[in-house]
C-alpha cells in the first residue's frame, strides 16, 4: 500500500501540475510580468521574461511546500475522523455501495451485457464541482473503449466532508508566506490535497468491493462470472482492487 500511495501521489501531482490551464498560466504571467516591466528600466524584455518564469517557479514551489506541511498535519487528524466515522457507519456505507453495484449488474443483465471490468473512476469534473462523486463503469473486456458501458455514480461524502473548510483554513494560515494567493492557485492546492482523500477512498474500496461483488453476483445467480474491479483516474491506467474467482494474487507482497 505504501508503494501504491507513492505511485498515486507522484503520478497525480504531475498530472495536475501539468494540467494547469493556459488561462491560469496567463493570469499568473500577467500578474508577475506587469510588476517586472514596471521595474525594468533597461527595457530588456528578454530578461524580464526570465525573471517572470523564475518568480512564478519560486511561488509555485513555495505553495507546494506550504501545502505539503499543512496537509501532513491536518490530514493526520482528518484520517482518524474518517476511520472513526467508517467504523460507526460501516453497515450503512456497505449497503449503499452494494446497492450501486447491484443496480449496475442488473442493468447489464437486462441488456444481456457481459461484464468483464468494473472501473471506479475519479472524475476531474467532480473535483471542480466539489461533488466528489465516483463513476462506476460496468464494461466488457475493452474497458473504456466499450461502446455500451453501464454507469452508476457513488459519493463517499464522509471522506470529503471537511475539504472546503480545510482549504479555507489553509488560505488563512498561508497568507503570511504566500501573499495574495489566487483562486486558481487554491484550485491547484485543492487538487493536491484531494489525493490524500482519494487514497482513503482506495483503502475503503479494497474492503467494500469484495463483499459487494460477491453478494450481488450470488443474488444474480452468476457463480462462475469472471470480473476485475479497478480504481483510478478516468480514462487512465487503473489500480486493480479485486478479481472475482481468485485470491489476492494481484496484490502480492511486492505490490503492497
Amino acid at each position: 500500500l505504501v508503494g501504491s500511495e507513492m505511485c498515486i501521489r507522484d503520478r497525480c501531482k504531475c498530472q495536475y501540475r501539468s494540467g494547469i490551464s493556459a488561462e491560469n498560466l496567463l493570469k499568473a504571467g500577467k500578474y508577475q510580468y506587469g510588476a517586472v516591466r514596471q521595474h525594468d528600466h533597461a527595457g530588456n524584455e528578454g530578461q524580464a521574461e526570465l525573471k517572470v518564469r523564475g518568480d512564478w517557479m519560486d511561488r509555485t514551489e513555495k505553495i507546494d511546500q506550504v501545502i505539503n506541511d499543512y496537509r501532513a498535519e491536518r490530514f493526520a487528524e482528518r484520517k482518524e475522523e474518517i476511520k472513526e466515522y467508517y467504523k460507526a457507519n460501516r453497515n450503512e456505507i456497505c449497503r449503499e455501495f452494494t446497492r450501486k453495484v447491484r443496480r449496475g449488474i442488473q442493468s447489464c443483465q437486462k441488456e444481456q451485457k457481459a461484464v468483464k471490468n468494473i472501473i471506479l473512476s475519479v472524475l476531474y469534473s467532480s473535483s471542480l464541482t466539489k461533488s466528489y462523486e465516483l463513476q462506476i463503469a460496468f464494461c466488457d473486456e475493452r474497458m473504456f473503449f466499450d461502446d455500451t458501458p453501464v454507469y452508476e455514480y457513488w459519493t463517499p461524502a464522509f471522506i470529503f466532508e471537511h475539504v472546503e473548510n480545510d482549504i479555507t483554513d489553509f488560505k488563512r494560515k498561508a497568507a503570511a508566506k504566500i501573499p495574495r494567493i489566487k483562486e486558481y492557485e487554491l484550485d491547484d492546492v485543492r487538487s493536491t490535497y484531494l489525493w490524500n482523500h482519494y487514497f482513503m477512498v482506495m483503502l475503503l474500496l479494497r474492503e467494500l468491493v469484495p463483499m459487494a461483488v460477491e453478494e450481488v453476483y450470488g443474488e444474480c445467480n452468476m457463480p462462475d462470472a469472471d470480473v476485475i474491479v479497478s480504481f483510478g483516474r478516468y480514462m487512465e491506467k487503473s489500480i486493480p482492487l479485486y478479481q472475482r474467482g481468485k485470491t489476492d494474487e494481484i496484490f502480492s507482497s511486492g505490490n503492497r
